[in-house]
């Protein structure tokens, strides 16, 4: 083989070399942006989904608190049945005074349940327990938020569709100031970092 011919084959494995790497390169920066895409995607339907959420449960709130009569009467259980039955992210709703909670729409007046466990004070002055022991009788975690004199609990399918997410994603609820995190859905891997904050969460 004489140098002209080497010098040919040398050009051309080359030029394969370059083009396979440039391939591959290609490949990788598709696959990449596709997967950015992706996870922005789940990140802003997650996000947008949390949102509704919060803004249920702070009108949910705001209307008990503006509500006048007895608490814990006859006609106020009626108010926080009603309260209950229409808003689709609370699962019960009722009294509450220095962390003891006293009566719930669906189990009418309670001898003084007393919240445990560390809460946290959001910027709109409402306080968050996240998974704490349930004051009906249940080995069910519950998520409180209470704001004033009044509390919901956040009904546990309200972020059903996030239940089981795909293996490379996660996602967490937390409070505005990140110290609380309500729940979180699929295990962080550590391979994608796609964080959203919710801004309106209570």
């Amino acid at each position: 083989m004489n140098k002209l011919e080497k010098d040919t084959l040398c050009y051309l494995t080359g030029c394969m070399t370059v083009g396979v790497l440039l391939s591959f390169g290609v490949s990788q920066a598709l696959w990449l942006a596709s997967a950015n895409n992706r996870i922005e995607s789940y990140a802003n339907v997650f996000l947008n989904h949390a949102e509704t959420v919060a803004g249920n449960l702070t009108a949910a709130l705001d209307e008990l608190n503006n509500t006048s009569g007895e608490p814990c009467g006859p006609h106020d259980l009626d108010t926080l049945k009603k309260v209950t039955y229409e808003y689709r992210f609370v699962k019960d709703a009722g009294r509450i005074e220095n962390n003891t909670i006293t009566c719930s729409a669906m189990w009418g007046l309670i001898p003084a349940f007393r919240m445990i466990g560390d809460s946290r004070l959001t910027k709109n002055n409402v306080k968050l327990w996240g998974g704490v022991p349930s004051y009906f009788p249940s080995a069910i975690k519950i998520d409180v938020s209470a704001k004033h004199r009044s509390f919901v609990v956040t009904s546990p399918t309200a972020f059903a569709p996030f239940e089981s997410p795909p293996a490379e994603l996660s996602a967490s609820v937390v409070s505005r100031d990140g110290n609380t995190i309500m729940r979180t859905f699929g295990a962080p891997s550590g391979e994608y970092t796609n964080q959203r904050t919710c801004k309106s969460l209570l």
